[in-house]
């Protein structure tokens, strides 16, 4: 499957308020003789200059245009929008409603917030995106954005968060090289891991980094296109803390399984609880909650140590104490 990219970037044309000054005063009246009809208009000369005046403010719009570099290269990003089926209309260097449109539609695509207006980075993208396109050939980059990962990865956040993996086929068509994956963390933070594909492929490279979203897959040029990947994700699990609202109150008579679907159970989101321990631990231990159970494994049960990549760990908690595996006390803040 080929797939095009495209990174946009905006500019608004500015807006100035001006004001038209305001119609010069009637000229003065001419002088009167006589004694009954010049007091008369002296008085009515007085009441007008009394009344309130209205004065009319006309107003002005001046689009500002863009310098013609900085038309070239709005120009540069709406044939690159346009290329890579984002309509931004006729790239006339000016980026009004439409390629305001197109780049929203492409941060979108990128699973970036759709602000209209392209960061730097995106725009560095699309661009140098639409560069590689044009010219044509096997040699054509590839950068992969999350809605075409078809649900496996990126569709949403991955919880707990997860390591990448990426599957290569055995071709002479891949080259010695290194692809990009960007996302974000377990806190939200914008994080990247290289992994290194071997010359041939044949391989299934393997992440270590732990990615609560993925935002793109970057593929170097490659000397052919018979080469592909298939991109998913490990068995690591990484940090859970962004999705824990706390631990659930059970009554230590019944099992969990005993509540009836709905049922609403109290939670204790900071403090002290006592917790089902399947190892020993002392006093600061960390405390990993198991996920996957396998055998009398219980999910939900915690521990002081992983269990292979069946456990997350929950950074805000540690235990009180030390003792044996049973009943133990986390403090959880």
């Amino acid at each position: 499957m080929s797939y095009r990219i495209a990174l946009s970037g905006a500019l608004a044309g500015a807006m100035a308020l001006g004001s038209a000054p305001s119609p010069a005063a009637a000229g003065d009246a001419g002088a009167f003789i006589g004694g009954v009809a010049a007091g008369v208009l002296g008085t009515l000369a007085v009441q007008h200059a009394r009344e309130p005046q209205h004065v009319v403010t006309q107003k002005r719009y001046v689009v500002t245009r863009a310098p013609s570099y900085q038309r070239e290269s709005n120009r540069q990003v709406q044939n690159a929008l346009n290329y890579f089926g984002f309509p931004a209309g006729t790239p006339d260097g000016v980026m009004g409603a439409n390629s305001r449109a197109a780049v929203a539609q492409y941060q979108v695509f990128l699973s970036n917030p759709a602000t209209g207006v392209l960061t730097e980075y995106e725009r560095a993208f699309l661009t140098g995106s639409y560069d590689r396109a044009i010219s044509g050939g096997a040699i054509t980059a590839q950068t992969i954005a999350a809605a075409s990962f078809d649900g496996v990865v990126g569709a949403g956040e991955m919880f707990p968060p997860r390591n990448v993996t990426l599957t290569l086929s055995n071709s002479g068509d891949w080259d010695a090289t290194t692809a990009v994956v960007t996302g974000t963390d377990e806190d939200g933070r914008v994080i990247q891991e290289s992994l290194l594909i071997p010359n041939g492929g044949n391989a299934t490279v393997t992440g270590l980094r732990h990615f609560r979203t993925i935002s793109s897959l970057y593929i170097p040029a490659q000397s052919g296109t018979g080469g592909t990947a298939t991109f998913g994700f490990g068995s690591l699990l990484g940090p859970i803390d962004h999705g824990v609202h706390g631990v659930a109150v059970y009554d230590a008579s019944r099992e969990p399984e005993a509540y009836p679907i709905d049922y609403v159970v109290p939670c204790l989101c900071k403090g002290r609880i006592a917790v089902n321990c399947e190892t020993s631990y002392t006093d600061g231990n960390p405390v990993f909650v198991r996920f996957i159970a396998s055998g009398d494994e219980v999910a939900g049960h915690v521990r002081a140590s992983a269990d292979a990549n069946d456990c997350a760990f929950l950074k805000r908690a540690r235990f009180v104490g030390s003792g044996s595996s049973g009943i133990a006390v986390i403090d959880l803040q």
